[in-house]
Formats: C-alpha cells, structure tokens, sequence
C-alpha cells in the first residue's frame, strides 16, 4: 500500500471514530493546517522544530537565493532536484523527503531509478550538503542535483 493511501485509510478509519463536536474541531484544525498541504508549509513546520536556520539550508542546498523563494512559498517547486536539494539541506529523511516531493507535485524517490537510490543513500549516510552528494553521484557518473 502506497503512504498516501495508508495515511488516508488511517484518516478515514479515525473519522469514523469521531462521536462528539469537540473532538470533530480537533480533527478539523489538525487538517486545515497548511503544513499538511503545501511544500512551503511542511517545509517552514519541518525546520522550525528542528531548529535549522533559513541561511544554513540555502548555503547547504547550494542552488542560490532562489531557495529562498521556494523555501517561503512565494515560487512553487516546479524543479524536482531543488525539492531534492532543500530536503537534503535540512538533513530529511527518505519518508520526510518523499513527502516534500508529493506536497510539491513530483513523485517520491524512485527504488528502480539508479540516481534516486543513489540519494537515498547519501540520505541514510546523514549527508546535509548537496555538494558531498554531488561527489557521490559524480562517481557514479550519474547526472548532478
């Protein structure tokens, strides 16, 4: 089952639950929230709880100040390897990565497509700099983020 139709059947199964007008609120707002629609949303919600400064993620994602228009939502994501390279910066793991890329409109890391595995490893690793990713696919002769 993809995590999409998981996150949905596990919604729908606790909407069902749902009895009183107090705990319909809470599930309503939960819901509503942007981080829950929106790359820009999830993106500003992951970092902030993870403490991580806007500079050191633009520094690290290491594609210029456009990241910070993508970062604040003012452009949308259209490229997938700034989603790629921003997650990277901020040290995102597979699953938190993959939903970046969906809440951006590009498909999740591909387990049959060489390069993205190759990311996932450098993710697993703890790589927070596109660059050193950068020399790992090099190596590979695989083209660069």
């Amino acid at each position: 089952m993809k995590d999409s139709e998981e996150t949905t059947s596990r919604l729908e199964e606790t909407l069902r639950e749902i009895d009183n007008d107090k705990d319909a609120d809470d599930f309503i707002a939960l819901h509503r929230e942007a981080s829950n629609r929106s790359f820009s949303g999830y993106y500003n919600k992951y970092i902030g709880e993870h403490h991580l400064t806007t500079a050191d993620i633009v520094e690290n994602a290491g594609f210029g100040g456009y990241a910070y228009q993508i970062i604040d939502g003012r452009k949308n994501p259209t490229n997938r390897d700034h989603v790629l390279a921003l997650c990277i910066a901020a040290g995102m793991t597979v699953k938190e990565t993959d939903r970046a890329l969906r809440l951006a409109g590009h498909y999740p890391l591909d387990p049959k497509d060489e390069r993205d595995v190759r990311i996932v490893v450098c993710i697993n690793k703890g790589l927070d700099k596109v660059v050193d990713v950068n020399l790992e696919l090099d190596r590979y002769n695989i083209p660069l983020l």
